[in-house]
């Protein structure tokens, strides 16, 4: 019975996953979290008897745990999944947890436990064929390097943004935009960096939803206070807590 259930969650999480950096996320998250506590059992269940199955089933949660603040909990089933014999392989399952253990250090601003998880990542799913891992993998990497502000953010996420560009993923084009800016306004390159920053909030606007277009209006007030626009920085601090009021997730 265990056994099915285990199986019968795993089917659905597969089926939504997908959606969850989607306009279609919101229907995505509503099936799974009336769904939490059958998730968690599943969780335990398969830890001690599917090991495989449990693998792939936390690298697929990475996103719905990262949009619905559930991190303390995602860091422990991530960790607990890399331990396993069954993680250790190189493979793409492999690749997907060292993602989202490096991007959710990434987002603590934990760089010693964030870099190495997500290099390993990027050059996994790319010497196994998924450029769309590889380059979220290196999106992160962007941030990462950013938080200290070294070159290389420019460098990933700019190799993230070409993928993410060519395959109009609006959602990683807009972060990678986002991270590029920032590192080129610590370089020095103002301009760059607002032209950069601009352009993600028209994407933001583009994939039409409300926390990616705060996210992004947030970056563009941080621009126009460093020139010194402070009226047009409140204005754009104003339009981005109403878009957060309107969409808190």
């Amino acid at each position: 019975v265990r056994a099915a259930h285990a199986a019968s969650v795993l089917d659905l999480v597969t089926e939504v996953a997908p959606a969850f950096i989607t306009t279609a996320r919101r229907a995505a998250f509503s099936r799974l979290e009336p769904e939490l506590d059958n998730i968690r059992e599943a969780l335990h269940w398969t830890h001690a008897n599917e090991p495989a199955q449990h693998v792939r089933l936390v690298g697929l949660l990475w996103w719905f745990w990262f949009s619905t603040r559930h991190w303390v909990e995602a860091h422990r089933w991530l960790a607990g999944a890399l331990e396993l014999p069954a993680a250790a392989q190189p493979s793409l399952e492999r690749a997907a947890l060292l993602f989202a253990y490096g991007a959710l250090a990434s987002l603590r601003g934990q760089v010693p436990t964030a870099e190495p998880a997500l290099q390993e990542a990027a050059a996994l799913a790319g010497r196994l064929g998924d450029e769309r891992l590889e380059a979220y993998a290196l999106n992160y990497l962007g941030m990462v390097y950013g938080q200290e502000a070294r070159v290389e953010a420019r460098e990933y996420s700019g190799r993230a943004e070409k993928w993410f560009r060519a395959h109009n993923d609006l959602y990683g084009l807009r972060l990678a935009l986002l991270l590029m800016g920032i590192a080129e306004r610590a370089a020095g390159n103002a301009a760059a960096a607002m032209e950069m920053t601009r352009e993600a909030v028209g994407i933001a606007r583009r994939f039409g939803k409300d926390r990616e277009l705060a996210i992004a209006l947030q970056n563009l007030a941080y621009m126009l206070v460093g020139d010194e626009d402070y009226a047009a920085a409140r204005d754009v601090v104003i339009e981005s807590l109403q878009a957060l009021h309107r969409d808190p997730k």
